[in-house]
């Protein structure tokens, strides 16, 4: 595909977290919201109960301007990262394919598209 095309694919489809474990596969669409939650508590906005490793608060996504997504953790004691390093507390840009690992043993696939 070429990158024109791909870019035009991509700007008609919703961004979203896609997890693939064993035991359970799950999809999060990001529309509008400024903010989206992901921990396993059930009110997080991205409620992810597989693994005790996963913190009630994990991490923040932000959304801003056009559809562009960023992280960061919340202070959890597993760490959260992006494509295997380690993120702080200070907001990290995401791009298509991120993988975004919540510990060790929990991860997503950030797939980029434009609301």
């Amino acid at each position: 595909m070429s990158g024109s095309t791909e870019s035009s694919v991509l700007e008609r489809k919703a961004s979203l977290l896609r997890l693939e474990s064993e035991t359970q596969k799950l999809e999060y669409k990001l529309g509008e919201k400024p903010i989206y939650i992901v921990g396993r508590e059930r009110e997080c906005d991205v409620c992810v109960y597989i693994s005790s490793e996963i913190s009630r608060k994990h991490a923040e996504i932000k959304r801003s301007g056009n559809a562009v997504y960023q992280i960061r953790d919340l202070g959890s004691k597993n760490g959260t990262y992006i494509n295997g390093k380690r993120i702080g507390d200070s907001f990290c840009s995401l791009k298509n394919n991120d993988k975004v690992g919540l510990g060790l043993h929990v991860s997503f696939v950030f797939k980029q598209g434009m609301s």
